[in-house]
């Protein structure tokens, strides 16, 4: 089984996710933890959330606060908030459903 690790910006405010990503290596997705906090220092209440699992249904049971009232289908399904790709050595990684 491999790890996916997600980066889940969640804005508690308008209870939704701002941004959502996946990366396959975890040596890209810390330095990207890091910058989404540095982006974020001066809204305190902005969440940035960084977890490894196995699937997105995984995260969704664990960390299910985030995911609530439809917000990830909500984002997906928006046309100005497309999922972003991140290149990994073994390739291009997009959020499964």
């Amino acid at each position: 089984m491999s790890l996916i690790h997600f980066l889940l910006v969640y804005d508690p405010r308008a209870r939704r996710l701002i941004d959502v990503r996946t990366f396959d290596d975890a040596a890209e997705a810390m330095p990207a933890y890091g910058r989404a906090e540095r982006d974020q220092l001066d809204d305190r209440d902005t969440e940035i959330v960084f977890v490894g699992s196995d699937s997105l249904a995984t995260v969704k049971l664990t960390h299910g606060n985030y995911f609530s009232d439809g917000d990830y289908w909500n984002f997906r399904s928006s046309p100005t908030n497309r999922l972003p790709t991140c290149a990994t050595p073994s390739g291009i990684s997009r959020l499964a459903t």
